[in-house]
């Protein structure tokens, strides 16, 4: 068996292996095009873990299971940053997919794959080598339930960044959230 894979240079967000996965084909067919998210009630379909049914706010929406949470996030953050977040897909996912970023971790799985896929297109996942990159973007969807502009907290101490002869010695107060 030989796997072929052709880029799209007209299209290129559709040739874009980040986001492109192997799946069941039931599943695959019962997820659709509906967002992701979590399901809380209202379950239509179910099957390792897997579940399509309504969220806290009544959309319809599908659920992955435990496994692959982080890896559908981290592909998703990708596709919507490296390409704009084209027709706003990401804008009612965002919240969840920073959560199941976080809840299911990068594995040695994901790793081997963003390097297997780095070759073919030449570009890397930042989220799945530095998912920290996450809780320094604001936003990504440009959603309201995250702050546009840093509230920074500040250190109580002062770093001391010295200079060359003739030059002066400053103290500067630095911070990060």
């Amino acid at each position: 068996l030989k796997l072929v894979l052709e880029t799209d240079a007209a299209d290129p967000p559709k040739s874009d292996l980040y986001h492109l996965r192997a799946t069941d084909l039931v599943i695959n067919d019962k997820r659709a095009n509906y967002p992701f998210g979590y399901v809380v009630s209202n379950v239509q379909y179910e099957k390792n873990g897997s579940k399509l049914g309504n969220s806290a706010t009544g959309a319809l929406i599908f659920e992955v299971r435990d496994r692959y949470k982080g890896d559908i996030a981290r592909g998703l953050m990708y596709f919507a940053v490296c390409y704009n977040n084209p027709s706003s897909f990401l804008n009612q996912q965002e919240t969840a997919m920073r959560q199941w970023s976080n809840f299911d971790t990068v594995s040695a799985e994901e790793a081997a794959r963003n390097t297997a896929i780095a070759q073919w297109q030449k570009r890397r996942n930042p989220f799945i080598d530095h998912p920290e990159f996450l809780e320094r973007i604001y936003s990504i969807s440009g959603k309201a339930d995250f702050p546009a502009i840093a509230d920074p907290t500040f250190a109580d101490t002062l770093l001391f960044f010295a200079g060359s002869e003739n030059t002066l010695e400053l103290p500067v107060l630095l911070g990060n959230r």
